[in-house]
């Protein structure tokens, strides 16, 4: 993933600001009045809403446009138009004819394989069967869309369900990067709502559909390795996209409700949260807050767990102070609370209100999650945050010129890739300009130039912004990276560029910035890296001067979680400007996760 370049100037008075973290960009993605094409023409955006991204940086955006109703839906993926309403969802139909995109997607989801899952509204222009509800997921290597469920087609094969029966309607729809997904619906043969767990090949076929909870059973009873208490039988779910999570190792975290109308029934006793068959609350168990209170209904929690099982919830409890009901637990542990001061905040506010979501959880535990105080001015008296550091306040920050007016604390607004390295946010910048932006967290970044703006090249050999000193190319030469600082994928490779041809080239690191960065004089270049040195390959340039690094580098330096690494390129140039015979790149640092 290449390192964003749009950063945004964060402004703000010191008093009211809580501390923003300078290793993050800002880049606008999609902005209401945006013209784009659309269709044989162009549109006009006019509201955005339904966003994800994956470790890749690939996003998805669903948008409103300023076409007629009909026709004024679409989605964008990393700013190319892949549906637009009123036209072929483009795979073959189950019918004689097409079923194209329709009014709006249910579920959006990319994976960090590229696979996109949508939950469409399909419409049949030939009107020979009824409207109705598609899972369409499209394979991110080949671009190749498979229908997975299309309703009153698709047989449902749970366990219980007679021969025959198919899937009636679907509500939502998860998935993971593993071809794993969780389906709620029903199918044709009752009314009793499911939770399915299922998996497929990869190629449009389904290999099992296992259900773990659905209506009208104890769910004690019917999932025996589950634990809880159950005195009736299941009545329903929570099912929108905040209330259930899917991890890569096919952990589902969810909500049963139980029938409190029934015999032993009790509206206060009725909710439960489940991870596989294990609860983790129940609306009967006393909060882990100061107070002794029971938890508060859980239906309208929003909640996430990451791949080594850590997991993240938003409830309440019965406090009946209800300034001071509301909490983000992390593992069962309080992490932010209302009437608490948000972090950082200075002027003695304390947090407000049940507005802590949306939330997400990194691979790396760290928590996104939004709030707002009570600052009688407020227009500034909400913020995103990233744990303690707040990364945009409402009314404070900028970003390209523009102040932000409003953070989105719509579930659908906001969606954070699996190792935390990027947000993508709905925005509304002062004015009403309602904006998608990325933000990107500890980007890898170059430093340390040729170009006039570190310590002096040796012999003037000043070169182009942002390169290394002149070499005898004529040009600067470049360091840059592709992959990602995450140490698990150990997938980071340096990259040289604007170099002497058909010469050797050496990929070096150490744990520091030299002279704060500027870099120190060091034969035709700077050398900008200090403390211990590890060297890392030993490469030729081509033809075309250019070479990247071979070696697992994560791994090579033995990088831990948070360590900054510094890097630079050191190259031969017998024919170089100055006559050392070698000259440097530029330098570039990361935090590694």
């Amino acid at each position: 993933m290449t390192s964003l370049r749009n950063t945004g100037m964060l402004l703000g008075a010191a008093s009211l600001l809580a501390p923003l973290a300078g290793a993050q960009s800002y880049t606008k993605l999609l902005l209401k009045g945006d013209v784009i094409p659309f269709g044989a023409g162009t549109a006009t955006v006019a509201s955005i809403y339904n966003v994800d991204v994956n470790n890749s940086g690939q996003w998805l955006c669903e948008f409103d446009t300023d076409e007629a109703s009909d026709v004024d839906n679409a989605i964008m993926m990393n700013g190319a138009l892949i549906h637009m309403e009123g036209t072929s969802l483009g795979f073959p139909a189950s019918h004689a004819g097409a079923w194209v995109y329709d009014s709006y997607v249910d579920s959006m989801d990319i994976n960090d394989n590229g696979d996109r899952l949508m939950l469409f509204n399909a419409g049949d222009p030939t009107a020979t069967v009824p409207d109705k509800k598609l899972i369409i997921w499209t394979d991110g290597g080949s671009g190749t869309p498979y229908t997975l469920i299309e309703e009153g087609v698709t047989l449902c094969t749970v366990a219980g369900e007679p021969v025959g029966a198919v899937w009636d309607s679907v509500n939502e729809v998860w998935q993971n990067n593993n071809n794993e997904m969780i389906v709620a619906g029903r199918s044709n043969s009752d009314a009793d709502d499911m939770l399915v767990h299922m998996t497929h090949d990869g190629a449009g076929t389904i290999l099992a559909q296992t259900v773990f909870a659905i209506d009208n059973v104890n769910h004690a009873v019917a999932f025996p390795p589950s634990n809880g208490v159950h005195a009736t039988n299941v009545q329903g779910f929570t099912t929108s996209k905040a209330n259930i999570a899917l991890n890569n190792a096919g952990q589902k975290m969810f909500y049963v409700d139980d029938d409190h109308n029934a015999a032993g029934g009790d509206t206060n006793l009725d909710s439960h949260y489940y991870i596989d068959t294990t609860e983790i609350a129940w609306e009967g168990d006393d909060a882990p807050t100061a107070g002794i209170f029971p938890y508060n209904h859980l239906s309208s929690a929003e909640v996430d767990i990451n791949d080594s099982g850590s997991w993240i919830a938003v409830w309440d409890d019965d406090n009946p102070d209800t300034t001071q009901d509301f909490f983000i637990l992390k593992d069962g542990v309080v992490m932010y609370q209302e009437g608490q001061a948000p972090p950082g905040v200075a002027g003695g506010f304390v947090m407000t209100g049940s507005s802590f979501g949306p939330v997400q959880l990194s691979s790396f535990g760290e928590i996104t999650w939004i709030c707002d105080w009570d600052d009688p001015n407020t227009d500034i008296d909400s913020g995103l945050f990233r744990d303690n550091t707040m990364l945009i306040q409402e009314g404070v920050t900028s970003i390209d010129s523009l102040i932000v007016d409003t953070i989105s604390t719509s579930a659908d607004g906001m969606a954070v890739n699996d190792d935390g390295t990027l947000i993508v946010i709905e925005l509304t910048m002062a004015g009403g300009l309602e904006g998608l932006y990325m933000i990107e967290m500890n980007p890898i970044s170059t430093y340390c130039y040729g170009d006039g703006t570190g310590s002096t090249c040796p012999c003037g050999n000043i070169s182009g912004t942002g390169e290394g000193c002149m070499n005898s190319s004529a040009m600067g030469g470049l360091l840059g990276h592709d992959g990602t600082s995450s140490i698990a994928l150990d997938d980071f490779v340096l990259t040289g560029s604007q170099l002497p041809a058909n010469k050797p080239a050496l990929f070096f690191t150490g744990t520091m910035e030299a002279n704060g960065g500027l870099g120190n004089l060091f034969g035709d270049g700077l050398l900008c890296v200090s403390g211990p040195i590890i060297r890392l390959d030993v490469v030729f340039t081509n033809l075309s001067g250019e070479c990247s690094s071979t070696s697992p580098i994560a791994s090579t330096i033995g990088a831990t979680l948070g360590q900054d690494s510094y890097f630079q390129l050191w190259f031969r140039d017998p024919a170089g400007v100055c006559g050392a015979g070698f000259n440097t790149t530029n330098a570039l640092s990361l935090t590694w996760r």
